[in-house]
Formats: structure tokens, sequence, C-alpha cells
């Protein structure tokens, strides 16, 4: 019974403190990753792979920053070596997603790519 009412508490603590701060607002705790979390990006630079456990349990903060330098960067190099990039677009998407007894905001970016294979 104890164990349930300490859950239910953090699970309300939780959606309070993050349906209260957005990602990478200005002025807010989640404005950006802790530095040393960008201060080790580049010593994995050789790595065609990584993989990153972010046990916060948060919204990924420190692990978004490794996920847009190697995930996506390299994953786009390996499929798409020989072609050529013609046009990059990025469009701002805002979702609202019911949880419990609130709602949860999620931004994103959706990137899109127009290529073309090099002869």
């Amino acid at each position: 019974m104890r164990l349930e009412e300490i859950r239910k508490a953090e699970r309300e603590s939780h959606e309070e403190i993050y349906s209260s701060c957005k990602l990478y607002e200005s002025g807010s705790w989640l404005q950006k990753p802790i530095r040393t979390v960008l201060n080790l990006i580049p010593e994995f630079a050789e790595h065609e792979e990584i993989r990153v456990l972010d046990l916060g349990g948060g919204v990924g903060i420190n692990c978004i920053p490794f996920a847009k330098e190697y995930k996506v960067k390299k994953l786009l190099e390996k499929a798409f070596t020989g072609w050529e990039l013609i046009k990059t677009t990025a469009s701002r998407q805002n979702y609202d997603i019911p949880r419990d007894s609130c709602i949860a905001e999620l931004s994103t970016n959706v990137v899109t790519y127009v290529a073309r294979k090099m002869l």
C-alpha cells in the first residue's frame, strides 16, 4: 500500500514537472542537456553505431543530442551512399497526448530529404 502511494505521488510530480516546462524552453531547467553529455558527443565520432541508455525516466533531454548527431546522420550516410542531396526541409509538428488527468504536449520536427541516385 505504501509503495503504491509513493509511485502515485511520483507520477503526479513528474506530470506536473513535465507539463509546466517545455523541452528546450529558454529559462527552463529543460533548456539544454547537461554540459557533460554535450562534451561526450565528439568522443564517439569514429563509431558507426552507438547505443545510448538514458535512465533518467524523463523526456530524454540528455540522449536527444546523441540521436541527432549519430542516428540520423550515420543512418542517412550509410543508406544513401552514392546519392546526391537536392533539398532538405523541416516542419514543426505538435501533438496533444491525453495522459491520465492531463494533456501532454509533444512538439517535434519532421525532416524531409529529397535526393537522387548519382550515376
